[in-house]
């Protein structure tokens, strides 16, 4: 089942995965899914994300629906943590864009 999920995230990041589900011709709730499932939290930097601030002016809201299990995947490592579950989903962004152009 998927439900609707507010995430505040860097601009830079909404325009890659509106360009790359188009590329991929599918809607970016898909996409982002798609991310979240194939990707391994063990990959992220904890002590970065804690360094960062809880809020940010640069960062738009955006809204996917995801997966049940994709929302648990971003919510149990946020509250293991304790960081925010944008904050998680910037720096999964940012790690699978990455190394998607290496």
């Amino acid at each position: 089942m998927r439900k609707q999920k507010v995430f505040r995230i860097k601009p830079y990041f909404k325009n890659l995965i509106s360009h790359k589900s188009i590329d991929e011709n599918i809607n970016n709730s898909d996409f982002v899914n798609n991310i979240i499932e194939n990707f391994d939290m063990n990959c992220l930097d904890i002590d970065l994300m804690a360094q960062q601030p809880k809020l940010s002016k640069e960062n738009v809201q955006v809204v996917y629906r995801l997966d049940d299990h994709n929302i648990k995947k971003i919510e149990n490592f946020s509250n293991e943590h304790n960081i925010k579950y944008s904050i998680v989903l910037n720096h999964l962004l940012h790690c699978y864009f990455d190394s998607d152009t290496n």
